[in-house]
This record gives C-alpha cells, sequence and structure tokens, in this order.
C-alpha cells in the first residue's frame, strides 16, 4: 500500500493553519467554561522542571478531542476518499 497523495502542500499548509485556529479556540464539543467538565488537578502554575502543569495538560487533552466535531476542516480530512477508498 501507498505511497499516495492526501493533498498538495498548498493544500496541507491550509488545513494546518485551520487546524492551529480550531485549536486556540475552547472545544465547542466540550466547553470548559459553560462547565462541560471539571479539572481536578489544582497545580494551576507549571513548574521550572516541567513544561505544563498537571491542570494545563488536563484541559488542552480535552480541548484537543474530538475536534472533528466542530472543524469542518478535520471532518473533511477524514472523509478524504484517498483515505477511505
Amino acid at each position: 500500500m501507498g505511497p499516495f497523495t492526501l493533498m498538495s502542500s498548498a493544500e496541507a499548509a491550509d488545513l494546518l493553519a485551520d487546524l492551529e485556529q480550531t485549536l486556540a479556540q475552547e472545544s465547542m464539543a466540550y466547553p470548559h467554561s459553560q462547565g462541560a467538565y471539571v479539572i481536578e488537578a489544582t497545580d494551576q502554575k507549571a513548574s521550572t522542571t516541567v513544561g505544563r502543569s498537571n491542570y494545563e495538560t488536563s484541559y488542552w487533552a480535552m480541548n484537543y478531542r474530538d475536534r472533528h466535531l466542530d472543524s469542518l476542516a478535520v471532518l473533511d480530512l477524514f472523509q478524504h476518499p484517498a483515505l477511505t477508498v
């Protein structure tokens, strides 16, 4: 199997820009600001030896989850004929 071309370099750059914009926004599927979930970690500030606190890691894990539900670009990627046919 493979190699195959899923998209051009220009299309990949556009997808990356869309993904970065989507991930910078709060998830519509799991909106923390609306109480969709509770983060029990209390260390809201990262230590000097760790890049992210447990709180930040938990927040981003939920924020990145299931983004195909609120990003047409991701959903379209999953439905691309080069992957599904």
